[in-house]
């Protein structure tokens, strides 16, 4: 089985940023080497002033038969804010044939900082945790920027604006976004000349020479065409469509 299928779904929790206007979704992941190899669903929750994004992605094919299913749960809850998403708690979970892991960031506000906890188990047997202080503060993780780039209104967003989220350690934070309605530009990737283009670039090790982007597609509805995230290693081009009914 390609290596990147082994650690791409943390950078795969980008792709349902997008679930503050695509709210109850099931979508398919491709990649341009080994077809598509697992499928998703994101929802989204808004009640008394607090949200809940969830996601949830699942292998299938040929990565199920070499390795095991794999199971990806990622959940971020938060306030409600003037529309905007405040992002108190980050978890990333993940279950394989052997092993089990919960990955917490703890967003406190008051304090402006970002706790990260991490556990491990092999079977029953807890091997590994850590608690550790991020080195930056900002109210956003990966599940809550591009809900909150298109409710603080898009049309007023400065192309190569950078945010700081949780859970991006390689730059301390710190994500460049690009945003574009150029016909022409949408035209290029395959979008709506009357949509939006979102792009993020991406610092991880699963892209060649440790640097890539994600690029998300939305029609004149603000609706998901398709996102795109390059250059993976040996994976090439990962695609995620929406499955529609």
């Amino acid at each position: 089985m390609k290596p990147f299928l082994r650690n791409a779904f943390f950078v795969v929790i980008i792709a349902f940023a997008l679930v503050g206007c695509n709210a109850n979704e099931r979508f398919k992941l491709t990649s341009s080497t080994v077809g598509t190899f697992a499928t998703a669903t994101a929802t989204v929750h808004e009640k008394n002033g607090h949200y809940t994004i969830d996601i949830r992605i699942t292998t299938q094919g040929m990565y199920n038969l070499v390795k095991g299913k794999r199971i990806e749960h990622y959940r971020s809850t938060g306030r409600v804010r003037h529309g905007l998403y405040i992002s108190q708690r980050l978890m990333i979970e993940r279950y394989t044939r052997t092993l089990h892991s919960i990955n917490e960031y703890l967003l406190d506000h008051k304090r402006k900082k970002i706790v990260r906890h991490y556990r491990e188990w092999h079977g029953k047997k807890l091997t590994k945790e850590s608690t550790v202080t991020m080195d930056h503060y900002g109210t956003n993780d990966y599940l809550t920027l591009f809900h909150n780039i298109q409710k603080s209104n898009i049309k007023k967003h400065k192309s190569g604006s950078t945010y700081v989220v949780a859970a991006s350690e390689e730059t301390h934070g710190k994500v460049h976004t690009y945003y574009s309605r150029d016909p022409r530009e949408l035209r290029r990737w395959g979008g709506d000349p009357k949509g939006t283009l979102l792009q993020m670039g991406i610092h991880k090790g699963i892209f060649e020479k440790g640097r890539g982007s994600f690029t998300l597609l939305l029609d004149r509805n603000n609706r998901m065409i398709k996102f795109i995230m390059s250059p993976v290693k040996l994976g090439g081009t990962v695609t995620g469509l929406p499955l529609r009914k």
